[in-house]
């Protein structure tokens, strides 16, 4: 049930005590004050009340058309003066008709001396009316008026997933093609097994191209597909370690997040070294949550570039995909190794993934 209609229930089930309230305090001051007994007094104050009710429709109308509508003050005020007027001499009028009809005669009503408290009485009633009616329909409107913004948050934040993850995909192909375009003429078999694989991955991506959450496992065989082109690139100069301490292969991650960082692994950490080096991805689970670890045995931050440099468009892309996907319940940390390497670690919730439509748009 939506929690707009829940709250309009019980906005609706307060209306009714407050009015059952009111009409329980009347019966108590007829009975007293008229000395008839209970029954009667309830008859006259459910009357009183009743046609109150009833007459209610008008200013409740008329309230929601001004708010649509806007009126200057003034007009607003006239509006609600005359019909205020209106109501109270209709709905005095029929009381009074009524008590005349059960009594035969209304000297017992003793109008002349309780005419004055009666009338500012219903008065104040019919202001304490308006005032509730523009009460709740403000708070219906406000009400209303939140849903759409987090239903418009919703479909952002889907439109901008989707954007994001057309955006990382182009940028991950042309890096590949790259590599595959600079092995063709010197190194044609692996160029031809290296296009097999981007072959594979480009399915898998297909494959996974209108989810926002994938499990682990389709994760963990991506990196490792990117790394084994990779190793065809580099050759003995990459060694590849992809470790999963416990963590559940049916957890869910978003697609093709660890590849950003795994690229800058290898581009900044490997690639620019002579010797060989090592690109580790590190996976365990702690407690709820999922921890991944992108360590290389590069030289880490060089003074003259920082941290910028080492994130990159592509892990920037990813960081904001996090972000609308998990809001602040995920974890970015880089640092420096001792005595060389860097390592990125990320920690997301730990959720499988046939639950994960309750993560999806945090």
């Amino acid at each position: 049930m939506p929690a707009t209609e829940v709250k309009s229930r019980r906005m609706f089930a307060g209306a009714l005590l407050i009015w059952g309230a009111a009409i329980l305090l009347q019966t108590i001051v007829l009975a007293e004050q008229e000395k008839v007994y209970l029954l009667y007094a309830f008859q006259g104050a459910a009357v009183y009340y009743g046609l109150l009710g009833i007459l209610a429709v008008l200013p409740w109308k008329t309230c929601k058309r001004l708010a649509e509508r806007p009126h200057s003050r003034w007009a607003a005020i006239g509006i609600h003066l005359i019909l205020g007027t209106s109501i109270l001499i209709v709905w005095q009028g029929i009381y009074l008709g009524c008590l005349y009809l059960w009594t035969g005669n209304l000297s017992e009503i003793h109008l002349e001396t309780t005419g004055l408290w009666q009338a500012l009485g219903a008065v104040t009633t019919y202001g304490m009316l308006v005032a509730g009616i523009i009460a709740v329909q403000t708070s219906r409107r406000l009400q209303i008026q939140l849903q759409r913004q987090a239903e418009l948050q919703i479909l952002a934040r889907d439109a901008e997933i989707r954007a994001l993850k057309a955006q990382i995909r182009p940028h991950f192909f042309f890096n590949v093609m790259n590599s595959i375009y600079s092995l063709i003429e010197t190194r044609p078999r692996e160029a031809q097994e290296m296009v097999e694989l981007v072959a594979n991955l480009m399915r898998q991506t297909l494959d996974a191209a209108d989810e926002d959450l994938v499990s682990l496992e389709w994760e963990l065989d991506a990196v490792q597909t990117y790394l084994r082109m990779e190793k065809i690139r580099l050759g003995d100069r990459l060694k590849i370690r992809v470790e999963s301490d416990g963590a559940p292969l049916d957890s869910s991650v978003p697609p093709l997040f660890l590849q950003p960082l795994v690229e800058n692994a290898v581009k900044h950490g490997i690639a620019p070294v002579a010797g060989p080096g090592e690109v580790d991805v590190l996976i365990k689970a702690d407690q709820d949550q999922l921890e991944f670890s992108i360590r290389d045995s590069g030289p880490g931050f060089r003074e003259s570039a920082g941290a910028e440099e080492r994130e990159g468009r592509g892990l920037s892309i990813t960081l904001r995909r996090l972000e609308n996907l998990y809001g602040k319940r995920f974890s970015v940390a880089q640092r420096q190794l001792e005595p060389r390497g860097f390592e990125v670690c990320i920690r997301i919730p730990l959720q499988k993934l046939d639950s994960s439509a309750t993560t999806a748009h945090v």
